[in-house]
């Protein structure tokens, strides 16, 4: 009988594409560079608009600029470095074939594994939103910073980050995380040692939104595990997205309905 390693690996160092362990920390930056570029152009944009269109308010701008660019920052941010993730993923996998789109999870999956995961999305938030919360409320001496004040506002903002949080943000998180870290670590390590480096990054990652909150800390790492587990049962990085998007689409449920 096959080894539960064996059984799921995510694909062999053989399988002749060139994305390893450091190209994948490679990308990896190239995601984080992206995103705070991405936020200092708009940050840059959003000033020189507000100031041109009243000169007279400069400080005022200054003092209100957090708050208006967050948002759109951060949807721009997302977005911008997933394209840039996409792109030199495609370089690196460029002329492996089918092996390199295996490798990565590029693959079509089985409709049960996708209502499967799709099911514990809705599952692990739900029991987070709807039981964890009420029962274990955050402290009301938490600075949530400048993102989640954002999202408590009502109006555009609120609806750019229900944007971000069901139709950007896994794509681009799911093709960094469990298709690129994943991808390049186990070329090298065992896929236990992989998976776990990959979901303590994918924690790190969402700690300043988080941090001071310890149920949402252990509910982003069981968002971790379960899109991890998704991926490497189903081969294929569709689950683990359609996942991260019920998990997310509860969530931004749960903010609405306060």
């Amino acid at each position: 009988m096959e080894s539960l390693e064996e059984e799921t690996a995510v694909e062999s160092p053989e399988a002749g594409h060139r994305l390893g362990p450091f190209k994948a920390i490679g990308i990896f930056l190239a995601y984080l560079t992206a995103q705070i570029a991405v936020a200092i152009a708009v940050a840059a944009v959003i000033a020189v608009y507000l100031t041109a269109t009243n000169p007279s308010s400069g400080r005022d701008v200054i003092a209100e600029l957090p708050q208006l660019m967050m948002m759109p920052a951060t949807v721009l941010c997302t977005a911008g470095s997933g394209l840039l993730t996409l792109l030199l993923t495609w370089l690196c996998l460029r002329g492996s074939g089918d092996a390199g789109r295996r490798a990565i999870g590029w693959t079509r999956p089985s409709l049960k594994a996708m209502l499967i995961a799709t099911a514990a999305g809705l599952l692990l938030s739900t029991v987070y939103v709807w039981a964890l919360i009420p029962y274990f409320p955050p402290d009301q001496s938490i600075d949530w910073g400048p993102v989640i004040r954002a999202i408590n506002e009502p109006g555009w903002s609120r609806h750019l980050w229900m944007l971000l949080l069901v139709f950007i943000a896994p794509l681009a998180e799911e093709l960094l995380f469990r298709g690129v870290l994943l991808t390049g670590f186990t070329r090298r390590w065992s896929l236990p040692l992989s998976g776990t480096i990959v979901t303590l990054l994918f924690v790190a990652l969402h700690l300043p939104q988080l941090w001071g909150y310890l149920p949402g800390i252990f509910c982003i790492a069981g968002l971790g595990l379960a899109t991890l587990l998704a991926r490497v049962y189903s081969k294929s990085l569709g689950p683990a997205v359609a996942l991260h998007a019920a998990y997310n689409l509860v969530i931004g449920i749960g903010m609405y309905t306060n």
